[in-house]
């Protein structure tokens, strides 16, 4: 863990929750708020023996809090922000991000889901959309090209099973929903398979000048992604790429999945 790292990046970042001191916190209400809004990011819990990290990735704590602390806050983070910078063993998924959403926490609930489905190919949506499941505290992702489905994913699974899920989850359980743009040449590149090549803390050591192939780096930084596309050694796209980001992963993409529509 860069723990270094991770507390000069406190000064720097304002907590979601915190600081507060262990006499003015009930500990369990505030891992639970935070598991139960599926967050990630990281507890620092201050005391005179110093600073301790604990992560939390999609709201499940991965690692004990101590009870011997005076302060303690939570921060924000993206989710491969958490598993790079805590050294997480998670299969490796092209992460997403966008600043430009459509629809921020809608309810499930509330309206017809078919219709809902039906205004995402009216607009012609091309993006991603999440979907939050309350009860089951489970994450899924739908991936948008022109309003229709081309990809899934729900907890380990892709593709129409994970689907299937979102969609069962959508009809039976408290849902909200998160609905974001991106150009739709980075969601063809979101579509291809992807092999975790390496990870740098310095763009200037990716290597990416020597591939023969196509490859995509990401710059992580804790509130956002960039991505940075080269084929055969030459830049073909960017998005919100960071030079002096972090974390910098390095990607192979490989032959790409066919989309298909329910």
């Amino acid at each position: 863990m860069q723990r270094l790292m991770l507390a000069e990046l406190s000064l720097k970042l304002r907590p979601l929750y915190g600081p507060f001191h262990r006499d003015m916190v009930n500990v369990s209400w505030l891992t639970e708020t935070v598991s139960s809004s599926l967050r990630s990011g990281y507890f620092m819990l201050q005391s005179l023996e110093g600073l301790e990290f604990v992560p939390v990735l999609e709201g499940r704590l991965k690692g004990a809090l101590s009870e011997e602390f005076e302060l303690i806050s939570f921060y924000s983070t993206l989710e491969n922000f958490v598993v790079h910078a805590f050294e997480l063993y998670e299969k490796y998924r092209l992460p997403l991000y966008s600043d430009r959403p459509l629809w921020v926490n809608l309810e499930s609930i509330n309206f017809n889901i078919r219709e809902f489905f039906k205004k995402l190919q009216d607009f012609e949506v091309t993006g991603f959309m999440l979907v939050d499941n309350r009860v089951k505290l489970i994450r899924g992702t739908l991936l948008l090209q022109k309003g229709l489905v081309v990809g899934a994913h729900y907890a380990e699974e892709s593709g129409r099973n994970a689907l299937v899920k979102i969609i069962e989850d959508l009809g039976k359980d408290m849902c909200s929903m998160k609905v974001y743009e991106i150009p739709e040449e980075l969601l063809s590149f979101l579509l291809l398979d992807c092999e975790l090549a390496g990870l740098y803390q310095s763009f200037e050591d990716v290597p990416f000048k020597s591939l023969s192939g196509t490859a995509i780096v990401v710059s992580v930084s804790p509130e956002k992604y960039g991505y940075l596309i080269f084929s055969q050694g030459e830049e073909v796209f960017s998005e919100g790429f960071e030079e002096d980001a972090p974390f910098m992963s390095f990607c192979y993409l490989q032959e790409l999945w066919h989309p298909w529509n329910p």
